[in-house]
């Protein structure tokens, strides 16, 4: 993986990132987001089952060298996924990414659920009920990585 460095994503930008990979913060919060943690899983698992990676954004420097281009960099930033940093700006980043994550959770997760995994739709509503619920709340302090790449393409 190529080596990348994190800060807290500026918050006049908050509509630049494109894909993100989703990640819990390591504090005491963690293990109180159960079904997100297992969304997570199960999305990877899905995808895994048909040669495919669900969080590629990791390797987009990589293959931005393998294609040829030259002085590339590579900024991660992480950015709260509800509102509950008590900095107002990042409050209202979350508030961004809570919507983002809350209304594109179905299309992320519907196919493979159903298609690959074998659920039934019911099932996975169900499911992402749970999810959408942690999702929501404020005293889990999640995060997501937030991957830009640039660099210069010799002619």
């Amino acid at each position: 993986m190529a080596e990348s460095t994190s800060s807290t994503a500026p918050p006049t930008e908050p509509s630049r990132a494109p894909s993100a990979n989703v990640e819990i913060v390591p504090d005491e919060t963690v293990q109180n987001a159960q079904q997100l943690h297992e969304w997570a899983r199960l999305l990877n698992e899905a995808c895994r089952a048909f040669g495919k990676e669900f969080g590629v954004t990791k390797h987009y420097k990589q293959w931005m060298i393998d294609a040829g281009f030259k002085n590339v960099k590579e900024e991660v930033y992480k950015v709260p996924i509800n509102p509950w940093p008590e900095d107002r700006q990042m409050k209202e980043l979350g508030r961004y990414s809570q919507v983002n994550a809350l209304e594109s959770m179905e299309s992320y997760s519907l196919a493979l659920f159903t298609r690959v995994l074998g659920w039934k739709p019911q099932e996975v509503q169900v499911f992402l009920a749970g999810v959408r619920q942690e999702l929501m709340d404020r005293s889990l302090h999640i995060y997501a990585k937030h991957y830009f790449v640039y660099g210069q393409k010799e002619e």
